[in-house]
């Protein structure tokens, strides 16, 4: 514990990311017990170097107690499939505790990580995999909060165009990949997708444009029609805030049809998470554009940096429309009586 804090410390002092290592079932037991109050000292430690130099996490194997604690305060996390597994307490504990059988996979393994809690952030194949992931995430940003993001001149020509992008976008009310504009419009057609699994209807990533590092957050209308749930607004808020931290300028291509609604989400607290991404918005002071793709209505247009967020220009696509809410809807909503 005392050697973790103190690598911590040198992290803050000399302004250098951190990355964590982890595999491990938390505190030695012989060491700690009847040692008197849990200390939360190395954990303070790990908040307070947040958004002040890049702290990742790779989850090598199975992590519970204080591992899995550390892990889930760090900006960017990776499990190693197979292997790194993230829980509070291991299924003795668990078995223990509330007479549940599971296995370590079931209980923490990265589908439950990356794909339904979004504790984690990506899935990694190998521990090679994930520290060549480790290396790249950090590629896009800075060594801490007090310089910007690399440059990294690009092989693209600086006239370069992109016939796809005019018939990506179909004419008919049908999903398309908004992944294939995010390849048109960065550079080399590389990016970094940041929870690929987590809130599939909203795509956040890293890439770079005329060498810069920027930031992308784009509905994804293959998944729920591009509409927010609770997930994705979750994903994009940490996503707005990693970017602020660290000076990357932020590009919206948004084609929402607005927030996900029905009991579920209710249930989920869509309301709440949906509107606090208002919060992240609010003090957002890095560069932001907003690329109207094909449609902006409702809550989910404006969560997706909509009008007055103070952002440096708003583009909109040929096919581009917005409004309070789809014409369709309107029309029920005033004329509900006349209808029935």
């Amino acid at each position: 514990m005392l050697k973790n804090r103190r690598i911590l410390q040198l992290a803050e002092d000399m302004k250098v990311p951190v990355v964590w290592l982890l595999d491990g079932a938390g505190a030695r037991a012989e060491e700690t017990i009847n040692k008197g109050l849990p200390s939360v000292m190395h954990l303070l430690e790990v908040a307070r170097l947040s958004g002040i130099v890049p702290q990742v996490g790779i989850a090598m194997g199975p992590c519970s107690g204080d591992s899995s604690l550390v892990a889930s305060l760090l900006e960017f996390i990776i499990q190693v499939k197979g292997y790194g597994m993230l829980f509070a307490g291991g299924p003795p504990v668990v078995y223990s505790a509330i007479g549940e059988v599971i296995s370590k996979d079931d209980l923490g393994g990265w589908d439950i990580h990356c794909r339904i809690s979004g504790v984690a952030d990506n899935p990694a194949e190998s521990d090679e995999d994930a520290i060549a992931m480790a290396k790249e995430y950090l590629s896009y940003l800075p060594l801490n909060a007090y310089e910007y993001p690399p440059y990294k001149a690009t092989r693209d020509k600086i006239d370069r165009m992109d016939d796809e992008l005019l018939s990506i976008v179909p004419h008919e009310p049908k999903p398309y990949d908004m992944k294939k504009i995010i390849a048109s419009l960065v550079d080399e057609r590389v990016f970094f997708e940041i929870k690929p699994y987590f809130g599939a209807s909203l795509v956040t990533a890293l890439a770079r444009m005329g060498g810069h590092t920027v930031g992308i957050i784009a509905n994804q209308p293959l998944v729920y029609s591009g509409a927010l749930d609770a997930k994705s607004s979750m994903k994009m808020r940490h996503f707005i805030d990693l970017c602020t931290a660290y000076h990357i300028p932020l590009i919206f291509l948004v084609d929402v049809p607005g927030v996900m609604t029905g009991s579920k989400a209710e249930k989920e607290g869509t309301l709440r998470t949906g509107l606090s991404v208002a919060y992240s918005l609010a003090y957002a002071d890095v560069p932001k554009i907003t690329v109207v793709i094909k449609k902006a209505f409702g809550f989910g247009g404006a969560a997706m940096c909509g009008y007055g967020a103070r952002q440096a220009a708003v583009f909109a696509w040929p096919s581009a429309e917005f409004g309070a809410m789809p014409s369709g809807g309107g029309v029920l909503a005033i004329y509900k009586k006349e209808i029935e």
